[in-house]
This record gives structure tokens, C-alpha cells and sequence, in this order.
């Protein structure tokens, strides 16, 4: 309760001096979210590491493939769960995300029959996601023992 405390009231502050410029930028957010672990981390607090990631774009600036961040998120044994908002098609590097770091993802579709109600779409896990991310999360914590 205190780390999600903590990450949350950093997270609000920083949330609040954000702006909508209709420009998508998966890099800098994930950078974002992924220091506050990071540091959270070096403080010694432990507890869930998931992110809930919204999006009704597709990247337009920063890294397309979010190679480092992917990277990073797996070593923080962060979970990440992409949702994006929009009827068109599923980012590929959104389900690469998810896949990687054990995530499950989802889309937010327009329901014709209810305006303005939007259905969730529940891709959910790859078996074999899991199983990686659960391999790496022992790993990491024998590193950390020693």
C-alpha cells in the first residue's frame, strides 16, 4: 500500500503538468513510469509491479519498437498492459509489450449499438510470456539474495 502511495501521489504530480498536443509518444511515457520503479526500487519497496498502458494513438514520435524500454521493464519485473482505445489495428509493437513483459493486453472498441459505450476486447496472456517473465522474476530475486 505504501509503494503504490508513494508511486501514485509522483504519478498525479507528474500527470498534472502533462498536455494533449495530438502527438503519441510511447518512449518518453514508458520512461516515465519506468524511473518511478526504478527509483521506487532503490528505496527498497517492493510490491505489484504493473502498469496500465492507454493509448488511442499510434507512436508518432520517440522509439517505435520501444526496444530499451521493453528491456528495462523486464528487468523491474514490470508487467505491462497495454489497452488502446480505437477500432483500428492493434499496434504490433503494443502486443510485442505485453508479450514480453508478461502483460495482457486489450482494445477498446466502439459498440454501434450503444453510442459512446466502448466494448473490451481481452486478448489476455501468451502462456509462454508468463512462463519467461516467471523464470526472469526468480532470477532476479537469487540476484538479489546474493
Amino acid at each position: 500500500l505504501l509503494t503504490m502511495w508513494v508511486l501514485g501521489a509522483g504519478l498525479c504530480a507528474h500527470a498534472a503538468n502533462r498536455w494533449c498536443d495530438g502527438l503519441t509518444n510511447y518512449e518518453a511515457a514508458l520512461a516515465d513510469v519506468l524511473a518511478m520503479y526504478d527509483a521506487a526500487a532503490r528505496l527498497g519497496m517492493r510490491g505489484g509491479r504493473h502498469v496500465v498502458f492507454v493509448t488511442d494513438g499510434h507512436p508518432t514520435h520517440g522509439s517505435a519498437t520501444l526496444a530499451r524500454e521493453r528491456r528495462r521493464a523486464c528487468a523491474l519485473g514490470v508487467c505491462v498492459h497495454p489497452v488502446f482505445i480505437g477500432d483500428g489495428a492493434y499496434p504490433p509493437v503494443l502486443a510485442t509489450l505485453a508479450a514480453e513483459t508478461g502483460g495482457a493486453r486489450f482494445q477498446a472498441l466502439p459498440d454501434a449499438r450503444r453510442p459512446g459505450v466502448r466494448t473490451l476486447v481481452d486478448f489476455g496472456r501468451d502462456a509462454s510470456a508468463r512462463l519467461r517473465v516467471a523464470e526472469r522474476r526468480r532470477r532476479n530475486a537469487r540476484a538479489h539474495r546474493s
